[in-house]
C-alpha cells in the first residue's frame, strides 16, 4: 500500500515561532450587544400584542 519515494522532502524541525502574519481578529458582538433598545422595543411590541389578544378575547366573552 505504501511505497517510500526516493524524492522525498527532508525536513529540519527547529525551536517553535510565533506566525508572524497572524492576527487575531476582534470578537464579534452580538445585535443584542450592540443595540441593547432591540431587545426593549421587541419585549414593548410583544406586550402590545397579548394585551390587545386579551382584550379582543374579554369583549367577546362578555357579549356571550
Amino acid at each position: 500500500l505504501f511505497q517510500a519515494s526516493a524524492a522525498a522532502a527532508r525536513v529540519v524541525l527547529g525551536p517553535e515561532v510565533g506566525n508572524a502574519e497572524f492576527h487575531e481578529d476582534a470578537p464579534q458582538k452580538s445585535p443584542l450587544e450592540r443595540h441593547p433598545e432591540l431587545l426593549w422595543v421587541a419585549l414593548l411590541v410583544v406586550i402590545a400584542a397579548l394585551g390587545s389578544v386579551a382584550l379582543r378575547n374579554a369583549r367577546r366573552v362578555g357579549k356571550g
